[in-house]
């Protein structure tokens, strides 16, 4: 668009723009019911006058003066290549990439798989990031350490409460890991020793 032609013929660029979309592009006007149903009015140009280049001579624009001037005095077409739509992310142009782990994987271990192919194939102008599910699994995976703690602290702060003694909770916390190895133990050893009576018989 040539905005200098457009400020010495008196034509605003907004009507210009306008025209074209109306003219080209459609505009949408009102809605009106008819047979119990709402239909959508739209302004747009026959199909027959905009379907080649040349339709943009027959299209006129009016100035600030009153008279009709072409609008191919104000725009210049020009064929240009290029992408329907840019994905950003970041403020960087971007492509989405959707994955879930095979059967017998967790999602730690496609993200690790993701982290070292990227560091092998990636080029050095590109980079990764996660987003969504992933990216809060990412970020909270290294507060679990911090959580399990914080947990600690507060059960024995409740059992000091509970037994009036800053000695005697530290009983009961001892004894859940040997009670829970003991568990643990106690049914590995009962599958195992299933296994080999199948086997066996």
């Amino acid at each position: 668009m040539n905005v200098a032609r457009c400020e010495e013929a008196g034509v605003p660029v907004n009507t210009v723009l306008s025209t074209m979309q109306g003219y080209f592009g459609g505009i949408y006007a009102a809605d009106f019911n008819r047979f119990g149903k709402q239909y959508r009015v739209m302004v747009q140009g026959d199909a027959l006058n905009r379907a080649t280049p040349e339709s943009i001579h027959q299209i006129m624009v009016r100035n600030t003066a009153g008279r009709m001037a072409p609008i191919s005095e104000f725009i210049t077409l020009k064929r240009v290549y290029g992408s329907e739509f840019l994905n950003r992310f970041n403020l960087f142009n971007a492509a989405s990439v959707t994955g879930a782990p095979k059967p017998g994987y967790s999602s730690g271990d496609a993200i690790r798989a993701i982290q070292e192919v990227a560091a092998q194939t990636l080029p050095k102008q590109y980079t990764y990031e996660f987003s969504g599910i992933t990216k809060e699994e990412i970020s909270s995976g290294s507060q679990a350490l911090l959580i399990f703690l914080l947990c600690l602290v507060f059960v024995y702060f409740l059992l000091c409460a509970q037994y009036e003694s800053y000695v005697l909770p530290f009983a009961v916390l001892l004894s859940l890991p040997v009670g829970l190895a003991g568990a643990f133990i106690f049914a590995r050893y009962l599958e195992l020793t299933t296994i080999s009576f199948c086997r066996l018989v």
